[in-house]
Formats: structure tokens, C-alpha cells, sequence
């Protein structure tokens, strides 16, 4: 493995242009780092730069009000499924319910 740092190239660039060049700044080999050179950061040091701050995200979560109507429309739905499951199960003899659907029951 090797760490590479791209930096600019001041040969290569001028006002127009703007070059950069691979610099190996580490390998791994032989199970150790073996460092060439420092690695430059963004700030053009080699400092290395301080933890990015904690960010403040607003959690948008639902309102009670909508939870519990959803929560109210599912117990809905299953309550219907329910009560068709129980009644396709009690009426399943019947000849009209037979020839509507042979292969499902």
C-alpha cells in the first residue's frame, strides 16, 4: 500500500493552468509504514487539521397527531383484511362464491 499526496506543480502551472504532481509520502512494506516525505493538507501544512465541528441537524420527525392517524389507518386496513379473510373462510360453500374464484378456494 502507499499514501500519495497531489500537490501543485509550480514548474507546470502558471496564471492560466493549474498543474499537480504525485508525491509518495508513505509505504507499507515489510509490515511497517516507512515515511519518504511529509504529507501536505489542504491548508498547505503539515500540520494535521483539527476534527470537523459537530454538526447541528434539526431532527424533522412526524407529530404525534400525524403518528397516531397513521397508526389509526393501519389498525383500519388490518381490521378489514381480517374480517374478509373470516368471511371469504365462512362463506366459502357457496355456490356464488365458488364460481367466482374456483382456484382460490
Amino acid at each position: 500500500f502507499k499514501v500519495v499526496n497531489h500537490i501543485e506543480d509550480d514548474v507546470v502551472s502558471d496564471s492560466t493552468m493549474v498543474q499537480f504532481k504525485t508525491v509518495v509520502t508513505g509505504v507499507f512494506q515489510n509490515s511497517t509504514w516507512e515515511n519518504s516525505e511529509k504529507y501536505i493538507f489542504n491548508d498547505g501544512t503539515s500540520a494535521i487539521p483539527e476534527d470537523l465541528p459537530v454538526l447541528n441537524t434539526q431532527q424533522n420527525y412526524f407529530n404525534q397527531g400525524l403518528r397516531i392517524g397513521s397508526w389509526a389507518m393501519v389498525a383500519v386496513v388490518l381490521l378489514l383484511s381480517i374480517s374478509c379473510i373470516v368471511w371469504t373462510h365462512n362463506y366459502r360453500h357457496k355456490r356464488v362464491v365458488r364460481s367466482s374464484q374456483p382456484i382460490f378456494l
